[in-house]
């Protein structure tokens, strides 16, 4: 493990060099904390090929959004907040608030992340597979955000 609580697997192929990191942001509590936060672990890949390949891409994957996720992933990961543009997955397991109580707040930074850039690169939106009850919940609060 790393001093960031992150932990690093290598993986060497013979087209390059894949490059994976597991961050432990929450491990679960009843109300976040400095010291404790809310189930959150994102997993980020780096792949450094010999060759560059629009097809290979960095892919990163945040299983469960606890309450709090954001203010972690500061903490923790990347000072950035450019940085969590980069996600590819949010993966949520069941409907307790302590998974997925940080995915609202998380899914509407992404969006205003994505609005502020003036770029003509396409950004693709995270995909979120998570229990029918998480997604509705996020499609009414969200929707109520634009109204």
């Amino acid at each position: 493990m790393d001093e960031e609580g992150g932990s690093q697997v290598d993986s060497d192929s013979a087209s390059g060099n894949c490059h994976l990191e597991l961050y432990t942001l929450g491990t679960g509590c009843a109300a976040p904390s400095a010291y404790r936060g809310a189930s959150a672990y994102l997993i980020r890949s780096k792949y450094n090929g010999t060759k560059k390949s629009p097809l290979i891409k960095p892919l990163n994957i945040l299983l469960e959004a606890g309450e709090g996720f954001v203010m972690q992933y500061l903490r923790h990961v990347s000072p950035e907040l450019e940085s969590m543009l980069s996600l590819s997955l949010i993966w949520i397991s069941h409907a307790h608030w302590d998974h997925y109580g940080g995915l609202v707040p998380l899914l509407t930074l992404l969006y205003d992340l994505r609005a502020k850039r003036n770029s003509n690169t396409k950004l693709e939106a995270p995909l979120v597979l998570a229990p029918r009850t998480v997604l509705r919940f996020c499609e009414l609060m969200l929707c109520q955000k634009t109204e």
